[in-house]
This record gives structure tokens, C-alpha cells and sequence, in this order.
């Protein structure tokens, strides 16, 4: 729908259970379809056996979205492509990797995760009704940047980034 929208013509789509580990015939029609980019949205760890099968036939113009690529096991199939994160602020990343050396840092989670916490010290710091405090945010400045709760929802989003892998490591090269 969207995408066609925008004039992008899609032609190869594949839809798979979270549960196949055989990727094989996937990504063998996915590179008969000489795609210009090729949008990989899946988790370890079928995320890390679709971008080998992808990785071994010579598929390399990858794309993904919501940090994908950083929580792959070998984030070197990926290595030069890009994929949309919402910002985060790298000193928060830095921390948490040097806290935490041996856990795989994911860009999606670890931030928001931090910011959802901070919140509620922020409401139990100010005394009262938690839930009406809650309620009543609307706006929260915090590792990801600006979070706002769209009109008529109860949560929050944050503008996004668009990352690199380089060297192995998220590199941002754009934001808003």
C-alpha cells in the first residue's frame, strides 16, 4: 500500500513464521529479484540465518527498521547498510556497553526502557496519584530526545534516525 504510493515498486515479498530456521529458497528468490534494496524486518534468530543465506549469495543493499540490525549475532552480514532507529544519545549507549560488556546493546529496547523507568521516578519524586500524573505527561525529554504521546494514544513516540552499520558499530547519518 504505502510503499506503492510513493512511486516504490516492490518486487519480491516474502512473508515467514518467526519459528523457520530454512532460509534457503527465501533468500535465493529474494536475489533473483535484483531488488535495489532489500527491507528485512525479522528477529534473531531468524534475522541472523535470513542476512547469512543473503550475506552467502551476495545480497548486500539491505535495509531494516527499529534497530534490526544492531541485535543480529553477527552484525558484520550487515555490515554498510542502514536501517531507522529512534535516536538515543550515544553517551547512554557507551554506558550501558561498558556496564554491561557481554550483553548485545539493543538500540530498540535498552533507551525507551530507561526513559519508561526514569518517568515513574519522576512521578514517584512529585508524591500523588501516579496513575493521574502518568495519565497527564504529555512530553518527555530523555535518552531518545523528545518523546510526545499523539493525540488520542497512551504512549510515546520519539523522531527517528537513520543508522549505519560501520565497522561493525551503529553510525547515525541522519536525523530531523
Amino acid at each position: 500500500g504505502a510503499a506503492l504510493k510513493q512511486g516504490v515498486q516492490i518486487v519480491y515479498e516474502e512473508r515467514f513464521d518467526g519459528n523457520n530456521r530454512d532460509f534457503k529458497t527465501i533468500a535465493t528468490k529474494a536475489a533473483a529479484a535484483k531488488a535495489d534494496v532489500y527491507y528485512i524486518q525479522a528477529l534473531p534468530p531468524s534475522l541472523d540465518i535470513l542476512g547469512k543465506e543473503l550475506y552467502d549469495l551476495g545480497v548486500k543493499n539491505l535495509a531494516a527498521g527499529s534497530g534490526a540490525f544492531t541485535i543480529s549475532a553477527n552484525p558484520a552480514f550487515y555490515e554498510g547498510n542502514w536501517y531507522s532507529e529512534s535516536l538515543s544519545d550515544a553517551s547512554f549507549t557507551e554506558r550501558f556497553q561498558k556496564a554491561y560488556p557481554d550483553v548485545r546493546f539493543n538500540v530498540r529496547t535498552a533507551p525507551y526502557g530507561y526513559d519508561a523507568f526514569m518517568m515513574l521516578v519522576k512521578g514517584f519524586e512529585k508524591g500523588g496519584d501516579m496513575g493521574a500524573y502518568l495519565s497527564g505527561l504529555t512530553e518527555y525529554s530523555g535518552i531518545v530526545g523528545r518523546q510526545y504521546k499523539s493525540s488520542g494514544t497512551n504512549y510515546f513516540a520519539s523522531l527517528p534516525g537513520i543508522y549505519k552499520i560501520q565497522d561493525g558499530k551503529p553510525t547515525l547519518i541522519w536525523k530531523e
